[in-house]
């Protein structure tokens, strides 16, 4: 595996673990029918899917098959970068884990756990080796992102015209 796959994924990480927390939270699960007054089940006997309240109604509209293959992906890529960060020293990790994860720099990461930039730059790639090590014999996925309209796109232009004409009719 190439260290800019690793890279990509750790970069990714805590999209990855949020996204897959959002799926499971919304998805349908399984419920029991609903008893009447006589003590018996209502319903044809079979659960019914109900989406999980979670203290607000959770309706992300239907889920698709791609939904579910993203999150699989998603889960899969989560489960392999933990474990592999488990197999780096307490420095290697807490390195990988500014660097990568919390995104701060060489020098931020230098200050914060007082040791110098050759130091952190030795460990980010030793961990990095380590992490490639890992990765040798299976090859987890790099699930795609996509990006959202940025300022400055067609999408916001759009909506900044609808929004200043708004403001002209009042």
């Amino acid at each position: 595996m190439k260290e800019k796959k690793v890279e990509k994924l750790l970069k990714n990480y805590r999209s990855y673990k949020y996204a897959t927390k959002q799926y499971e939270r919304h998805k349908a699960v399984p419920q029991a029918g609903v008893a009447n007054y006589s003590g018996m089940p209502s319903g044809s006997g079979a659960p019914e899917l109900f989406f999980a309240q979670v203290g607000r109604l959770a309706d992300m509209g239907n889920l698709t098959n791609d939904d579910h293959k993203d999150y699989v992906k998603y889960k899969e890529a989560v489960e392999v970068i933990e474990g592999a960060l488990d197999t780096l020293t307490d420095d290697e990790r807490h390195v990988m884990e500014l660097k990568w994860m919390k995104k701060m720099s060489i020098n931020q990461i230098a200050d914060k756990i007082n040791a110098s930039e050759s130091t952190v730059q030795r460990l980010n790639r030793s961990a990095l080796t380590s992490l490639d090590i890992c990765f040798r014999f299976i090859d987890p996925p790099v699930p795609h992102i996509e990006e959202l309209p940025t300022k400055g796109s067609q999408h916001m232009r759009f909506n900044n015209r609808l929004t200043n004409h708004h403001m002209d009719l009042t």
